[in-house]
């Protein structure tokens, strides 16, 4: 399972490095490579149990600042997000950047199963 693991990195990593040509690489490049950080810890045994929890936390209370957004994207029938880098309406970029959110969480929250995952 520690392919899981390195599988997230992966895409992570892609994904900060295509932050470069955003308004806000400070943010999210950080948010980003926080996650492979601690995969490195994790797989050293090196990672304690507060510090994943704590950035889990941090991570799903970002999160939740994206849900009005999402609500509006799904009030107007769930347009495209992915027909082109331009955002052409307010909550593209929005949508877009909860949804790496959303992936960061989902790899925090396999760094909580201690073991089962170094395998």
């Amino acid at each position: 399972m520690k392919w899981v693991l390195i599988l997230f990195c992966i895409a992570e990593v892609l994904s900060a490095i295509v932050q470069f040509n955003d308004p806000d690489p400070w943010l999210w490049v950080p948010i980003y490579l926080i996650p492979c950080i601690l995969t490195a810890f994790y797989f050293g045994n090196k990672l304690p149990k507060y510090l994943k929890i704590g950035v889990l936390v941090l991570y799903l209370s970002g999160l939740f600042t994206y849900f009005p957004s999402l609500i509006g994207w799904a009030q107007d029938g769930f347009p495209t997000i992915t027909g082109s880098m331009k955002a052409e309406s307010k909550y593209i970029e929005l949508v877009r950047e909860g949804g790496g959110l959303l992936i960061c969480i989902v790899h925090l929250i396999l760094l909580l199963y201690p073991g089962k995952m170094k395998k």
